[in-house]
């Protein structure tokens, strides 16, 4: 029997020709690189102030001159998207997302999760690998502090795949706590 040696620890080489020529050519070319970009960026930059300076129009959007007047009902509008955007990224969306990975197993692979924050519903659509797995999936997910009433709204069993996986769609309540 011939003997076994299990080498862990690689065994330190030192540096051919080849890596020095390659290390000094990389140095090289980050050196003309670095002094190529410090003769472009200034000319660039007057560039850039230039196109500012000559455009009649700013890029700010929704504005249409420089002096920034708008129509009252266009700002009151625009207040209004705003206050809905920043309602939305005050969601507790950590929570959610952390209750339904707490939910998860290897039985069941979510395909779609689509929360209505304006009816405080969620609706997920998984594949699960019998009944069992998606009633088990269902219990866990009521169990959870802001997914409840957990109701199976459809189901479909595949029978030309042979796993025969049962792809179903279930909605829940979204207890929204700030």
């Amino acid at each position: 029997m011939h003997e076994l040696l299990l080498d862990y620890k690689e065994k330190r080489r030192r540096p051919g020709g080849t890596d020095i020529a390659l290390l000094a050519a990389s140095l090289l070319i980050a050196t003309a690189s670095g002094a190529a970009a410090a003769v472009l960026f200034p000319r660039i930059k007057t560039l850039e102030e230039q196109k500012v300076l000559h455009q009649p129009e700013t890029a700010v959007a929704g504005t249409s001159s420089r002096n920034n007047t708008k129509d009252p009902h266009q700002l009151g509008i625009e207040l209004k998207q705003a206050n809905q955007v920043a309602g939305l990224l005050n969601l507790p969306w950590n929570a959610l997302f952390a209750d339904i990975e707490a939910s998860a197993s290897d039985q069941v692979a979510l395909l779609e999760v689509e929360p209505d924050p304006e009816k405080s519903t969620l609706t997920i659509t998984a594949e699960a690998k019998d009944f069992n797995a998606m009633l088990s999936y269902m219990r866990r997910l009521q169990t959870r502090g802001s997914i409840k009433d957990v109701y199976l709204k459809s189901h479909e069993i595949d029978l030309k795949s042979a796993e025969v996986p049962v792809r179903f769609v279930l909605v829940a309540s979204w207890v929204i706590q700030p």
